[in-house]
């Protein structure tokens, strides 16, 4: 910690950072990231695994406004998707019923793209 470490609450009460620190070190911090209440990166048995000191190094050692170039244009390798003919199939009859259609007798076919067909019946005379 810094040479300073009391510092006053909002109610104005003085608070020892290093010495709560010390106190409470080994403590699982609360919050979505395995850490200790110094600061230390710990497995699940609450051991150590990456202490305060390298992180902060690490993160001194980033460099600011350091960006990587990225392209947005499409990658050569990647070949796009061929385009198939479209399949010229005949509808398959799914059901057919004798009618009285207004030109008389017929015979109406459904298919299984859902379309129908009504077709006249010849008279026998």
């Amino acid at each position: 910690m810094s040479t300073n470490s009391r510092y006053k609450t909002h109610r104005g009460r003085e608070f020892n950072m290093s010495a709560f620190v010390e106190k409470n070190g080994e403590q699982k911090a609360i919050g979505n990231v395995p850490m200790n209440a110094r600061g230390d990166i710990i497995d699940a048995k609450g051991n150590v695994k990456i202490p305060t000191q390298t992180i902060s190094r690490v993160a001194s050692n980033l460099k600011n406004n350091e960006s990587k170039s990225v392209s947005l244009k499409a990658d050569d390798t990647i070949k796009p998707a061929q385009k198939l003919p479209p399949v010229e199939a005949e509808p398959a009859v799914v059901s057919t019923r004798d009618i009285i259609a207004d030109t008389g007798p017929a015979t109406e076919v459904e298919y299984d793209d859902g379309s129908i067909e009504i077709v006249p019946k010849e008279s026998q005379e």
